[in-house]
């Protein structure tokens, strides 16, 4: 990221997270007189910090304590006001002695001033948490807004950073004297701040209390783990999981918005993955798998299942007040996606932000509902509709960024399967060797050379000791975490050499976590003209000339020179498809002898307004091309397409904005957004078949799965979906899905189907490359003429 934008991004964070200093402390004419002296340093020390400027904040607090020594009898009290950012500021140039002094006076003020009661400062004390809370909120807030945009291919912190950053937080006395204390190697007097402080009553009943809390037990956790006392890091942390559970509550109950209950999720992530990094080391947590499932299941996808049940809600209320609040959400969010990479344009966006959030907010207030997802026990549900299958889910966990600013440890997977019978949590080792292996086996399958010794090593690494009741299940319900979404594993070779296609059904979840659907007398499911059939869209028309003939290594990916709002550049031609109007013949006729009337649409009509008017049909099948925007470019690469398109780009994963389906508009390219098809009305659709390459793919989000077209279909309200993960000829994807909908007209069950019409290609000696590239995400729904 180029100095000049690192520069102005940090500002536009610092006016958000300018700490909190109270007003009204004074009481007496003298009092008052000091404060206000004393704030014409404090307020710009402060603003110095967020803007990570130690050095001047130091000499503007230090002028400060020139005041309050003047009469040092009457002006101690404010020591609290100036002792503790000072030490903080001390702290971040590592004048280590200076700033333990500093602190210890600035507890030693604070204690006091609690002892004698003094009316204001007193006040003002108790408050603080309230008012360190405020700061790490609107960071927090900020942190997600602003981790959407990639400027060159990078990004801000993420919100799950903030336990660990010691640039935040610095109005918290416990936590900044033990950093202190910790860089001093004072470890006995570390351990006694952390008992003293834990003993304290401390009363949190509001969300701004409840998250300064949150904050201060994680970084003493973190801080009495660098002393060597894991498990009690641990103990400690698990108070964190209680605050953290009350606040998700509170934040989806009072507040309702979006950002603030996807904070809480990533915090709570945070928060798991460093109680399994203490609890590795300490080993503590081996032997406790049960309820180890449950607090990784219980961090994983809560931010994803809670938009869904907000967007189910305002779809399906009644009220115009909510349709027209949802509506112009979707208004502010396509502004939000203009925007360009400029200061000028994150600040529009930042503003944009907020009146969207205010939509949701609104929404809920009127719907006057529970906006509370309900989430029994974990273990319990998913063994409740598990039946004979199994799971197996992945968790990419991580220590947050230490306070001591130490080495930070590898990223590690954990592994964790469930049946009726048994439960198994087991560490995996490294992540990186993994996604290096994974990515290996990737390559191998689209260069059709080493395929069995690369999947081999993925199948070792991720698949070895399976309890004996997995390995005997005939449907594993795949749980993956990090980049393990965009791995096939039906296309994995077991230790013999056969494939786990051949023994196993495979499909993937997005969570384990159930989403509510409420539905009641304020809902209207509006049933279309395509409510009881399917909806087929193939063969678009992409220019004005007479398609060519089929080729069969046409991929049905699209090229990437596109404007960034579904334009596409006329300099950019578009291979026409016309092999996938005999493809949409056939999933006609196998779909008609099950008794499901189809509605294709070809040419034009193959088009994005069409699209948008389906009301859920029971099959939408879409024989297309698609794209992915690349935001990983080098800057010269995007300067270089700025030129082509007009504009900078400027990535807004909102979500999947790089994801994107080619139809057709008057005979010429038309792009379709995945932040679009997740507006679609399929609440009701059973399948959702993306016949195009990469529909599969998306940008990685750790423990909310992919942002792109798999996520959108799920949150447009389908039960399960079919895409790709990388581009297959267009010829053989016609011939994989003439098997898949054959099989379905004898088999209702989607999952078994598919997984039969993979055998069929994989028995005729097809590669893997041409049927692995297939997932099927979401429920395992049964297709019938019934179901209609």
């Amino acid at each position: 990221m180029r100095p000049a934008r690192r520069h102005w991004l940090r500002a536009i964070l610092a006016t958000i997270t300018l700490p909190m200093v109270g007003t009204g402390v004074a009481g007496s004419v003298e009092e008052g007189a000091v404060y206000r002296q004393l704030l014409l340093f404090v307020r710009p020390a402060l603003v110095a910090l967020a803007l990570n400027q130690p050095g001047k904040a130091i000499a503007l607090l230090e002028q400060a304590v020139v005041v309050i020594d003047a009469d040092s009898a009457n002006n101690w009290p404010f020591r609290r006001l100036v002792c503790l950012p000072l030490g903080f500021a001390l702290l971040a140039v590592s004048r280590i002695a200076e700033a333990v002094t500093c602190l210890r006076l600035a507890a030693r003020t604070e204690e006091r001033i609690l002892a004698e009661d003094l009316p204001r400062f007193a006040g003002i004390v108790r408050s603080l948490d309230s008012g360190m809370g405020l700061e790490l909120l609107t960071t927090e807030y900020a942190r997600h807004v602003l981790a959407a945009v990639h400027v060159a291919g990078r990004s801000l912190k993420p919100v799950d950073a903030l336990t660990g950053d010691a640039s935040i937080g610095s109005a918290d006395m416990p936590t900044t004297l033990g950093r202190a204390l910790l860089a001093a190697g004072l470890r006995e007097e570390l351990l006694a701040l952390c008992q003293k402080t834990l003993s304290a009553e401390h009363s949190a009943n509001t969300l701004p209390e409840i998250i300064s809390l949150e904050y201060r037990y994680t970084r003493l956790g973190l801080m009495l783990a660098h002393i060597g006392l894991p498990l009690q890091a641990s103990d400690l942390l698990a108070r964190f999981l209680l605050l953290n559970a009350r606040r998700t509550a509170i934040a989806q109950q009072e507040s309702g918005l979006l950002s603030g209950v996807y904070a809480a999720y990533s915090i709570r992530r945070s928060l798991v993955s460093a109680r399994l990094v203490l609890g590795r080391e300490g080993h503590g947590w081996p032997g406790a798998a049960a309820s180890w499932f449950e607090e990784i299941a219980d961090a994983k996808g809560g931010g994803m299942r809670y938009a869904r049940m907000i967007k189910a809600r305002m779809d399906g209320s009644a009220d115009p007040a909510i349709r027209s609040l949802r509506d112009k959400a979707f208004l502010l969010e396509d502004a939000m996606a203009a925007q360009a990479t400029t200061q000028d344009g994150i600040n529009a966006f930042l503003r944009l932000a907020v009146r969207q959030e205010s939509c949701f907010l609104l929404a809920q207030q009127l719907m006057h509902a529970d906006a509370t997802a309900t989430q029994p026990l974990w273990l319990d549900h998913v063994r409740a509709s598990l039946e004979n299958d199994a799971v197996i889910g992945f968790f990419r966990y991580q220590a947050p960024v230490s306070l001591a600013q130490a080495a930070i440890s590898p990223a590690r997977y954990v592994r964790y399967c469930v049946t009726l019978s048994e439960i198994q949590v087991m560490d995996l080792g490294e992540a990186s060797p993994i996604e290096r292996a994974v990515t290996r086996f990737r390559t191998a399958i689209l260069g059709r050379a080493e395929v069995e010794a690369a999947g081999k090593v993925v199948f070792a690494a991720l698949l070895h000791d399976l309890p004996m009741s997995v390995r005997a299940a005939a449907t594993w319900r795949i749980d993956p975490d990090g980049m393990l979404a965009l791995l096939p594993f039906d296309a994995l070779p077991e230790e013999t050499g056969q494939l786990v296609l051949l023994r196993h059904r495979v499909r993937m979840l997005s969570s384990l976590g159930p989403v509510s659907h409420p539905a009641g007398a304020g809902s209207t499911a509006a049933q279309g003209p395509n409510a009881t059939g399917a909806l087929i869209l193939a063969n678009p028309r992409y220019d004005q000339e007479k398609p060519s003939s089929p080729d069969a290594n046409v991929s049905r990916s699209g090229e990437v020179a596109v404007h960034a709002e579904r334009r596409w550049h006329p300099a950019v031609a578009v291979r026409p498809l016309p092999e996938t109007a005999v493809e949409a013949a056939s999933v006609s006729d196998a779909l008609a002898s099950i008794g499901i009337a189809s509605t294709v649409m070809q040419n034009t009509d193959a088009s994005c307004a069409v699209l948008r008017r389906a009301v859920a049909p029971q099959v939408l099948h879409i024989a297309a091309h698609a794209v992915m925007l690349d935001a990983s470019v080098s800057q010269d690469e995007q300067d270089t397409m700025a030129a082509v398109t007009g504009e900078s780009i400027l990535d807004l994963v909102i979500p999947g904005r790089r994801s994107a389906l080619v139809l057709s508009q008057n005979g010429q390219p038309d792009l379709m957004l995945a932040k679009d098809v997740a507006r679609l009305s399929l609440s009701g659709t059973t399948l959702v078949v993306l016949s195009a390459c990469n529909t599969g793919n998306g940008d990685v989000v750790a423990g909310e799965g992919l942002s792109g077209m798999r996520r959108a279909v799920e949150a447009a309200g389908a039960a399960c979906s079919l895409t790709s993960v990388w581009a297959v000829s267009s010829t053989a994807t016609v011939t994989l899905m003439n098997h898949f909908y054959r099989e379905l007209a004898r088999e209702p069950s989607i999952c078994l189907a598919l997984n039969r019409a993979k055998n069929t290609m994989h028995a005729a000696g097809r590669p893997a490359f041409e049927w692995a590239g297939f997932i099927l995400a979401g429920a395992d729904a049964m297709l019938s003429a019934a179901a209609v």
